[in-house]
């Protein structure tokens, strides 16, 4: 849910306050450095124990359908193109470079992507060790499949 107050102080938001006065660059080991995955590449910048941040990157004219991520609680941190994020059926568009918002593990959302693409920054808290947003999601329902296969290919 988008909420114009501050985010309560639970241990996703103070490493995401740690992180961005910080920046870190420290994407740790592992094979899912870089996932492409149809019209979006996620690159992994930072990891450590179960926080990471991904840096995404989204091709223009994108729909992504709403999905949940069953194992992560994340923000997304807004760095700049044509995105309209969607959160458990509210829609956000940031404008200004660092604003986010908060998707919470199986929370809704999706996004559409406009002429100049968008990019973001994911900061994550993973419930059992991190992996790529990418390869750990699923679709919020069953209408979102079907627009899924509607999708000429």
């Amino acid at each position: 849910m988008i909420s114009p107050h501050r985010p309560p102080l639970d241990s996703l938001s103070l490493f995401l306050q740690a992180w961005l006065s910080r920046r870190m660059i420290e994407p740790g080991v592992g094979g899912d450095l870089i996932q492409n995955i149809d019209n979006f590449t996620a690159t992994r910048i930072f990891r450590s124990g179960n926080y990471q941040v991904e840096l995404i990157s989204v091709l223009p004219h994108t729909e992504v359908p709403n999905h949940v991520h069953p194992h992560m609680d994340s923000y997304e941190v807004y760095l700049g193109g044509d995105i309209t994020f969607r959160v458990d059926g509210v829609s956000f568009i940031p404008t200004k470079v660092g604003e986010h918002i908060r998707v919470k593990s199986d929370c809704p959302h999706g996004g559409t992507f406009g002429a100049a693409g968008g990019v973001f920054l994911s900061v994550q808290e993973w419930k059992d060790g991190p992996q790529s947003a990418g390869t750990d999601w699923r679709f919020a329902d069953s209408a979102e499949i079907s627009k899924a296969k509607a999708v000429p290919q």
